[in-house]
């Protein structure tokens, strides 16, 4: 049973679960229980440029873990 993920960035972008593309940004998707990294890929203009996630069979479509990355300083997001 996968849990939910949602991830705020200011635009639609492409997100990274230990390397691999699971979806997209400011849209719940699905990631398997348990720890992972997650990132925005390039150009990295975000910061941190990678959170550890724990995700739990409670975070679910309608209660995602909410991660958000913050646009860099002087970056075009």
């Amino acid at each position: 049973m996968p849990g939910s993920v949602l991830v705020s960035w200011p635009t639609e972008r492409d997100v990274f679960i230990d390397n691999k593309r699971c979806g997209t940004t400011n849209a719940p998707f699905d990631v398997e229980i348990g720890r992972h990294d997650i990132d925005l890929g390039g150009p990295a203009d975000y910061m941190p440029p990678t959170r550890k996630i724990i995700v739990r069979a409670v975070h679910s479509p309608l209660a995602p873990l909410r991660v958000t990355f913050t646009p860099v300083e002087g970056s075009s997001e």
